[in-house]
């Protein structure tokens, strides 16, 4: 179709800040599962970019004072005939009705028509195009504007074109869970293909989705409290993601080079958040100093943008220290791949295992417990026991289930092969 508003001699559009949004928003799956408990105080999201203690904010009050139609979105309905003028009485009476039942329809507070006195500036000169100004009430339902927008458009034939432009006849877009989860979904098979460990690959994301998760709980209910803007949670979730799996990583990364360095779990572990971890948590206190530091412009939609990135940020660091040890103490030595467990169960590593211990878990791994070892071995069960836990915790391994496959990818013991 013609771009009719290029017909058009348009004046320029009052300064006007856009409704709120009323529609509470979501972060992909994470917010939605938590959404059911915050559901009932809902969000309060607001898109206002000005302080109030600024000129233009000072200028914006005395707009929306001095014209009732500030007070909401504007838009214009623009229609240009193929032959003969748009005050030619077919083309007048078609579009008098529409801008009529326009005016009429729920959500909408003015229509300015250029067929009235007041409206004949929005008449081009060729008498070809004209445009009608529409004004709708604040926060206006995405229904109501799909109404008028038909409203709008009906008269629409192969003499009569009609187009739309303008906030007033725009959906505000569902929050795009699909885009967060594809996100997601690349940013693991891109750490699968480089680090090539399952585990590796998804812990950090589990973590920074419980920390992004998280905050946007905390930043749907601070929104009642103070002014933040709805772009705060998709901005929130951004950054949460980004410093999430890297620190998560950056923890992961040095446990993985404990348990390579024939230290256990729970040591590596203790270990890693006592070095990683401090840095961790330094890093991320850094980064909240400087979004807080946008606060220092006053400027309402930074502000809240601020805020709400920083709380993000304190939450996954929390997650990255809290539910992150969790996660490696849960998962032992399978953070490493195959081939790093294999390397961990070589001649070389049962080399630091006493004569005893390797004795031991030779008999663990043929399926004896612990009472028949001590039989066999000429000790009392409690031995056994602490022959077995020194063995795990030299060798890494979580639990006698892991002891058992370790002797037997290191040669230990043999398919097949019974003590007797």
């Amino acid at each position: 179709m013609f771009p009719l508003e290029r017909l058009v001699d348009v004046p320029p559009r009052p300064l006007v800040p856009p409704a709120p949004a009323r529609r509470r928003h979501g972060l992909g799956g994470p917010a939605d599962r938590p959404g059911r408990a915050v559901g009932a105080a809902g969000s309060s999201f607001g898109n206002s970019p000005l302080s109030q203690d600024t000129d233009s904010a000072r200028a914006t009050a005395l707009l929306q004072k001095g014209a009732s139609s500030a007070a909401g979105k504007s838009g214009r309905v623009v229609w240009q005939v193929s032959d003969g003028k748009v005050t030619d009485g077919a083309a007048e009476r078609a579009m008098t009705g529409a801008l009529e039942r326009i005016a009429d329809a729920p959500g909408v507070a003015s229509v300015t028509d250029p067929y009235t006195p007041a409206g004949k500036a929005q008449v081009s000169k060729d008498g070809r195009t004209a445009y009608a100004t529409v004004a709708d009430d604040d926060g206006v339902e995405d229904a109501r504007i799909d109404e008028v927008k038909d409203l709008a458009t009906a008269p629409e034939s192969e003499r009569l074109h009609i187009a739309l432009n303008g906030q007033a006849f725009t959906v505000n877009p569902e929050p795009n869970a699909v885009a967060d989860a594809m996100g997601i979904v690349l940013t693991f098979i891109v750490l699968l293909f480089v680090i090539r460990a399952v585990w590796v690959a998804a812990v950090p994301i589990i973590t920074a989705i419980a920390g992004v998760g998280t905050s946007a709980v905390a930043v749907i209910l601070l929104s009642h409290a103070i002014p933040l803007s709805d772009t705060t949670l998709t901005l929130g979730s951004l950054i949460g993601l980004g410093v999430g799996i890297d620190y998560a990583l950056f923890i992961v990364n040095r446990h993985r080079g404990n348990l390579s360095a024939s230290m256990g779990v729970a040591e590596s572990v203790a270990k890693s958040l006592n070095t990683s971890g401090r840095a961790v948590v330094f890093a991320g206190l850094t980064v909240v100093v400087a979004l807080l530091g946008m606060l220092t412009l006053n400027v309402g939609i930074i502000n809240g943008m601020a805020i709400g990135a920083a709380i993000t940020v304190v939450l996954t660091v929390l997650a990255a220290v809290t539910l992150l040890p969790a996660l490696l103490g849960m998962i032992g030595p399978r953070i490493l791949g195959r081939a790093e467990r294999r390397a961990l169960a070589d001649p070389e590593r049962l080399a630091t295992l006493t004569p005893r211990e390797r004795q031991v878990m030779t008999l663990v791994a043929t399926g004896l417990s612990n009472d028949e070892i001590a039989e066999r071995l000429f000790v009392t069960p409690v031995t056994v026991k602490t022959h077995a836990n020194r063995a795990m915790a030299k060798l890494g391994a979580r639990d006698r289930a892991q002891l058992v496959v370790m002797a037997y990818e290191s040669g230990l013991v043999r398919a097949g092969e019974t003590r007797t």
